[in-house]
């Protein structure tokens, strides 16, 4: 049922369409699937589906509040489905839309984690590209949670993905949540140049995305891509080798092709590089090809910044305002532990505290809660649902993962 008010999206116009929204309709469809059955959706929309579900998905937004609020439930957040301590992963299955996929990296894994201090949302695309694949692409970003607007056409989101260089991440060694995950580096493309999801809740555990990038247009030309079965580079291609290939698909920053050097096929994209990628002298002059489309230069997240106005902060979590109370006695007690250890103390001490010690931490978050819908509903009115469409370099849809299925 789901695929199908998915794919008519567009097709079916209802007479009144304030009594109608889609929106809310999808949400309720896919709450009531078994949550391991969500993922199915991964496999059963396609492309064109993905990008009609962020429309689809935009419309709750314009619904009354009062809709709104029967339709999501009394409970609901964004953050229910994010981890709740640090140290925990909340993991997402995804499917990227073309014209990602053509690069062989359709499906890719996100997880979620807490910086150990901060409280702040990180998170980092698992492409399952190997050792090699993780030492090129980590893919870090920083999370931002509540109501934001799309630069470029003034869509509200739900979450902010920005894929920040290591310098503006704001995130050491020590807090990565995985001992033998990379550290963060510069991201290649087409992650580079200011790369930002921008992700819509469709229903609890599901969310669409749309990806946007800011980009210099003084850079060279650069190809990206796997090779298959892990095939090092060395030994597939030499210097002076004959290319042969065609242009699969293309958009305005970037041409995607399929490439046949030697006896090896690649799946790539010609990018323009961040300066001073490349090497000062080409490898070769020859035959070269004429330079890729530059990047359209999307609006910057300055104006971003300016639309929005100031973030919503965060509602905080009973354990949130339990650590706010601890921490400091922790530290006295392990004075030589570092922020990672004094988390995992705090965490222990809040998964032995009884109930009815609790509850107190559940009263202020729930007064927190209260303060956040408030503060959310007004911005909702500030903003208002614009409903243009905007085309993005590439759009997703992430499901969460069951609870058995979740890294700890």
């Amino acid at each position: 049922m789901v695929v199908n008010m998915v794919a008519t999206a567009e097709l079916l116009v209802p007479f009144d369409r304030s009594a109608v929204n889609l929106g809310l309709i999808l949400w309720g469809a896919i709450r009531n699937i078994p949550q391991r059955r969500r993922l199915e959706l991964l496999s059963r929309l396609n492309s064109a589906d993905i990008k009609r579900l962020w429309k689809a998905a935009g419309q709750r937004y314009s619904a009354p509040t009062a809709q709104a609020a029967a339709a999501l439930g009394p409970n609901y957040s964004v953050w229910s489905d994010m981890p709740a301590v640090p140290g925990q992963l909340s993991l997402f299955r995804g499917k990227a839309a073309l014209p990602t996929h053509v690069l062989g990296i359709s499906s890719f894994s996100k997880a979620f984690f807490t910086h150990p201090s901060t409280e702040q949302l990180y998170g980092r695309v698992l492409l399952g590209k190997g050792p090699l694949g993780d030492l090129l692409f980590p893919l870090y970003f920083r999370a931002d949670v509540g109501p934001a607007v799309v630069p470029t056409t003034q869509e509200l989101c739900d979450v902010v993905l920005r894929y920040l260089p290591p310098e503006q991440l704001g995130l050491a060694a020590d807090d990565r949540p995985r001992s033998l995950w990379p550290r963060p580096r510069a991201h290649l493309p087409p992650f580079h140049d200011g790369f930002t999801d921008f992700l819509r809740a469709v229903a609890p555990g599901v969310y669409v995305g749309l990806g946007y990038r800011t980009a210099s247009t003084e850079a060279a030309p650069f190809l990206m891509g796997f090779l298959p079965g892990g095939v090092g580079v060395a030994g597939a291609v030499s210097r002076g080798a004959a290319v042969a290939g065609a242009v699969d698909a293309s958009t305005d920053s970037a041409l995607y092709v399929t490439l046949n050097i030697g006896a090896h096929e690649f799946k790539a994209a010609l990018f323009r590089a961040p300066a001073g990628f490349l090497p000062a002298q080409p490898l070769s002059a020859a035959g070269a090809a004429e330079p890729a489309p530059a990047v359209a230069a999307h609006a910057s997240m300055d104006m971003a910044a300016s639309l929005q106005g100031p973030p919503l902060k965060r509602p905080r979590t009973a354990f949130n305002f339990f650590s706010d109370a601890v921490r400091p006695k922790a530290k006295e007690k392990h004075p030589s532990a570092d922020q990672k250890a004094i988390s995992k103390v705090v965490g222990d001490m809040w998964a032995q505290l009884p109930g009815d010690e609790r509850q107190p931490y559940h009263e202020l978050a729930q007064r927190d809660r209260e303060r956040y819908e408030q503060e959310l509903r007004e911005y909702q009115a500030r903003f208002p649902q614009s409903g243009k469409p905007g085309e993005s370099e590439t759009a997703t849809l992430a499901v969460g993962l069951a609870a058995s299925e979740q890294q700890r």
